[in-house]
Parts: structure tokens; C-alpha cells; sequence
């Protein structure tokens, strides 16, 4: 599950809130809180696409941006295709 989701924070600003449950991350289901991060941290990619689990909403997916560049690029409320790769 998310934690406390920061003010301000890039997990806040594209779509993440406290309670989420995290199924997958670039395609792949993290087996705890500590892998999650290190394959958030480790991705080579610019944008990691979580799969979440969100009370009363169902599946979602959040385009995450792992880099400044990405992060201006994919500014919230642009709307923008998500990069090829599993979900």
C-alpha cells in the first residue's frame, strides 16, 4: 500500500494517493515496499507506469516521471499516450 504521499511531491502531482495499493510496476509486481522503490529507483526508463489498485475506482495506471525532462514533458493535465511496454 502507498503511505503518505507527500505535498508537493511528484507521487502527488501525477495521481498518487495514501491507500493505493501498488500491483506492478513497468509490468512487473514488486514482492514488498522496499523492491518497489528499488525498481522505481533502478529503472533506466523516463517514466515508470504503476499499476494500482484504488478503493471504489478500480485499476488505474499512473505514468510516473523519473527524470526533470520527463517531468516537464508529462506535466499534469497534458494528456499523453503511455509508453509502449507491459502493463
Amino acid at each position: 500500500l502507498v503511505g503518505k504521499v507527500e505535498d508537493a511531491s511528484i507521487g502527488q502531482m501525477y495521481g498518487l494517493y495514501e491507500g493505493d495499493e501498488l500491483l506492478a510496476i513497468d509490468g512487473v509486481a514488486p514482492r514488498d515496499a522496499a523492491a518497489a522503490m528499488a525498481a522505481i529507483k533502478g529503472s533506466k526508463r523516463d517514466v515508470a507506469v504503476l499499476r494500482i489498485q484504488r478503493a471504489g475506482q478500480g485499476t488505474l495506471h499512473v505514468a510516473l516521471p523519473l527524470s526533470a525532462e520527463a517531468a516537464k514533458a508529462r506535466r499534469p493535465g497534458v494528456p499523453r499516450r503511455f509508453p509502449r511496454g507491459p502493463l
